[in-house]
Parts: C-alpha cells; sequence; structure tokens
C-alpha cells in the first residue's frame, strides 16, 4: 500500500525481498562516525550499496532517482547519539527510511515538523543553521505528520523537510534498525 500525502509518502510492505535486506542490516559491521567541526556524530552505522533498490523507490513512488548513499543505522536504549529534528536540505532532493525489524515488533516512527516561530516546514538558505540548532529542543515546534515503522515499512520524503524519529529516546529493550537513502531527481 502507498499513501502520498504532500512531500512524504508512506508505503507498507515495501521490499519483496525484505528477509536479504534484514540479513544485511543485522549481519553489517556498524561502525561510529563523527564531524570534528560540528561535534555531532552517529553511532552504529553501516554503509552499504543501495542502487539496486532505486527501481523499486522509481515503481513505488514515481520519481526517476539517482541513488547518492544508503547506510544502515542501529539505535539502542544506551545510545549517546542525541535526536535533533533536522533537515537534510543541500544533502539530497529525496530521502527514505525504511523500518527492519522482526515480525510483531515496532520501531518507533518517523516524524515531520513546523517550527512554531517561523511557521516552516522545511528550512529557507539563510534560516538553515539557527533552525538546525533549534532542534535539540522539540518544544520549538510542532508535528505535522507522523509514520508508525513497523517492518517493511519505507517513509520516502523531500530531504529539505524538517523531520526526526520519534520518540526522540529510544526506550525498547531490541535494537531500532532502519536504511537510510538519499537520492536527487533524475530531470530530463
Amino acid at each position: 500500500m502507498t499513501q502520498a500525502i504532500d512531500d512524504v509518502s508512506h508505503a507498507s510492505g515495501f521490499l519483496p525481498d525484505y528477509g536479504r535486506v534484514s540479513g544485511m542490516a543485522h549481519e553489517a559491521g556498524y561502525r561510529r562516525i563523527e564531524s570534528h567541526s560540528s561535534g555531532i556524530f552517529m553511532e552504529r552505522v553501516a554503509l552499504f550499496d543501495g542502487r539496486p533498490f532505486t527501481p523499486i523507490f522509481e515503481e513505488t513512488f514515481g520519481v526517476r532517482l539517482s541513488s547518492l548513499i544508503s547506510y544502515f543505522r542501529k539505535y539502542r536504549r544506551d545510545s549517546q547519539e542525541k535526536t535533533f529534528i533536522h533537515s537534510d536540505r543541500g544533502v539530497a532532493d529525496w530521502s527514505a527510511v525504511l523500518s527492519i525489524q522482526i515480525a510483531g515488533r515496532w520501531n518507533g516512527a518517523f516524524r515531520t515538523w513546523r517550527h512554531k516561530d517561523t511557521g516552516l516546514e522545511r528550512p529557507e538558505k539563510n534560516d538553515l543553521l539557527r533552525l538546525q540548532e533549534d532542534g535539540l529542543d522539540s518544544s520549538l515546534w510542532e508535528p505535522t505528520k507522523n509514520f508508525q515503522l513497523y517492518p517493511n515499512t519505507c517513509i520516502f520524503y523531500r530531504a529539505d523537510l524538517f523531520h526526526s524519529r520519534w520518540p526522540k529516546e529510544w526506550l525498547e529493550d531490541w535494537d531500532r534498525i532502519v536504511a537510510i537513502f538519499f537520492f536527487n531527481e533524475r530531470r530530463g
């Protein structure tokens, strides 16, 4: 099932070969990635080649795409990594989150946001840095859309939308695993 909502689409039962991808995610070699200039880091990240999945995204969501980067992320209850509301403006045109979990387990949710002071759901060029700093305080934001992440559920969205995982702190006893995809739109 695909449900289009503005610049965000939701598809359950997304990958026909979900078991293979789930196996890849569970067997991946995860490592920490840091940005020394910003102080931001991501724990438990594993790069993988997402290009073979591009045709499935194109067929499901009706957009011609060029794959940029794909990686698995694993969140644990004990993670020191901060979750913040952010935009991936300038990284890609489109992003996707694929929930990887065993049947019967929930992987939290994907949420989009509107900044309360500005009313913006995506940053304007000159506001990006300031609004990204506000992303650590969810009281400055109001949720606009919320999508539950069950196994093999994919959220495909405009990368510049303000978004985050939800809940921000992962409190379940199992790992939350997702595959993240970034794409540019092919034009012409």
